[in-house]
């Protein structure tokens, strides 16, 4: 249906979509129809239309916020997994927004991925303990909004993020090998994980606002 039509965007929007995948929807306003399934219909228009009036017609599309990008790291996960992620987030990078490796591993572990991914570190993070979270925001001069913790631990990364007011994006963990304390609770996550989805608090795939 959108084939053959002329797709109403901005350079700015152009750019933007450049960071994303190349299969991933073209993300023209930041609502959950666009980010989650595909560009709305209502910015395509029909070729032989007279372009200035059809456009003078449409309603102004709300301006992307932080939370939109919260919300698009969450969809590409969930899409793509690890790689394009990743891929994504370099390109973040690159338009001027922070990545910061935010650990409770120690400054020793932390070394090697802070020259290799060429990031700011906090290490010995205490998660899920306010005070780091609160200390590095303050440090980059960045308020809740402007903020997101991405994470594979529920006891850790999501339930510090979620205690400081911060966006939270649970994804699958990273690796196969855990520590002794880290299997321990994994195994909780588990059965709190599935007494959650089963009240349909909290399921495995699904974005929440």
């Amino acid at each position: 249906e959108q084939k053959d039509k002329y797709l109403v965007t901005t350079v700015g929007k152009l750019k933007f979509n450049e960071i994303l995948p190349d299969s991933f929807p073209y993300i023209n306003e930041p609502s959950k129809e666009n980010i989650e399934g595909i560009t709305p219909n209502k910015f395509f228009l029909p070729m032989g239309v007279n372009i200035p009036e059809e456009i003078a017609k449409m309603p102004l599309t709300d301006p992307f916020v932080k939370k939109t990008f919260s919300s698009l790291i969450a969809q590409v996960f969930k899409r793509y997994k690890t790689t394009e992620t990743s891929v994504m987030l370099d390109k973040l990078k690159d338009l001027g927004f922070k990545v910061i490796i935010f650990s409770n591993a120690g400054k020793k572990r932390l070394k090697p991925f802070k020259k290799t991914l060429d990031v700011d570190c906090s290490y010995s993070s205490r998660k899920p303990l306010r005070g780091k979270f609160n200390k590095i925001m303050k440090k980059f001069g960045y308020d809740l909004s402007e903020t997101a913790i991405i994470g594979d631990q529920l006891f850790t990364d999501i339930l510090g993020g979620n205690k400081v007011g911060i966006k939270t994006i649970l994804i699958n963990p990273m690796s196969s090998y855990d520590l002794p304390i880290t299997k321990i609770s994994r195994m909780l996550e588990r059965k709190v994980m599935k007494k959650m989805s089963k009240k349909g608090i909290l399921t495995k795939g699904k974005y929440y606002e």
